[in-house]
């Protein structure tokens, strides 16, 4: 399809989408209190160090508590990611899915583009280590106290549609809906 696309794109008729992004700020409780900050289009996960212990998370939306993750880590995605529920990719939404939950009642939760999330690791063993990977990079170790904050981008990603395919001709071939 690309030779076919390259002529839709080259003689100017192609459509796109505006694709949500996510910005990622993790504060770190050193003694200088750095802040790193990253914007993301696909995921941020928060997930355990080689064969460290399951890790305990706090979930934080909008500054209220809502629980402890207890797990291999967690991901908060736009819709583009993989690994949570299906939404449309123009859908503007901050989803959160445990990974490897050590509960049966552990859903992902989708959340609107004004939400707020905020994570930090309760450490309770030494052996308990974490870090963060913002679209499939490395980003940062994190310690006890360190917060990852994640809210919606101003930015946008722009993407060119396919010029014969939608985004659920492409869904039903991945899941073999088609008849």
């Amino acid at each position: 399809e690309v030779t076919r696309e390259l002529d839709v794109i080259l003689s100017g008729t192609y459509k796109y989408e505006l694709r949500f992004m996510i910005d990622v700020a993790i504060e770190k409780k050193d003694a200088q209190k750095t802040c790193k900050k990253f914007t993301a289009l696909n995921d941020v996960v928060l997930h355990r160090e080689g064969l460290s212990r399951y890790l305990n998370i706090s979930l934080r939306i909008n500054g209220d508590d809502i629980y402890s993750i207890g797990g291999d880590g967690v991901i908060v995605a736009t819709p583009i990611s993989a690994g949570g529920p299906i939404v449309i990719p123009t859908a503007e939404n901050i989803i959160i899915t445990p990974i490897c939950h050590h509960s049966l009642i552990q859903k992902s939760i989708v959340l609107g583009k004004t939400d707020v999330v905020a994570l930090s690791m309760v450490r309770k063993n030494e052996d308990e280590a974490a870090h963060v990977i913002v679209d499939g990079q490395m980003s940062s170790n994190i310690d006890e106290g360190d917060v990852v904050t994640i809210t919606a981008s101003e930015k946008r990603f722009r993407i060119v549609r396919n010029s014969t395919r939608d985004y659920f001709h492409v869904l039903k071939e991945k899941f073999r809906w088609l008849p």
